[in-house]
């Protein structure tokens, strides 16, 4: 398999709108993880449910394994068992409840903070550069493809006389 390197992506949670997404087929499990990422909470809140006010913590799930089951196109032991492979390995922790099952995200905070000044990672301080190396890295990258996407524009109007407009302009990518 071949390495992808460290580094992480932001996925909106309006990807599940997608015709992708809503497809009839059953999830796999990178597909059930994916969507217990966006189902979990991205900050605290309450919630009222079934005559009860719950306090529903950042990287939270609360859901029932029959949900699940349905949302996924899973039956419920495959779910459980699910579930219990991802608590074995430390990604999940989970508590069943009378109102469902309170799945948590270990290391939410961790990994959807990197990058942003609302958290802060191996001892920096809110708002300082959380990494050098990849902070750096991805402003080089961009500076770079800034360039190389001026000299395209460059190139087109001097070839045309007339500026040509950016392509990505006219693409609807509904998600």
């Amino acid at each position: 398999m071949v390495s992808l390197g460290n580094g992480w992506i932001k996925l909106f949670r309006k990807i599940t709108d997608s015709w992708l997404w809503s497809s009839d087929e059953p999830f796999d499990r990178r597909s059930a993880w994916i969507d217990l990422l966006l189902l979990a909470n991205h900050e605290d809140g309450k919630t009222f449910y079934r005559g009860k006010l719950i306090n529903c913590k950042r990287g939270t799930v609360y859901r029932s394994i029959s949900f699940l089951a349905e949302r996924w196109g899973w039956n419920r032991k495959t779910v459980k068992r699910f579930l219990s492979v991802l608590e074995s390995d430390g990604m999940v922790s989970m508590k069943g409840t009378t109102q469902g099952t309170t799945i948590t995200i270990e290391n939410y905070g961790k990994f959807q903070d990197v990058g942003t000044t609302k958290g802060t990672t191996q001892g920096t301080t809110t708002g300082q550069r959380w990494d050098s190396r990849g902070d750096n890295e991805i402003r080089r990258i961009k500076k770079e493809k800034e360039g190389k996407e001026e000299r395209a524009r460059t190139r087109d109007t001097s070839r045309s006389g007339n500026r040509r407009e950016d392509y990505r302009d006219e693409i609807n990518w509904n998600i």
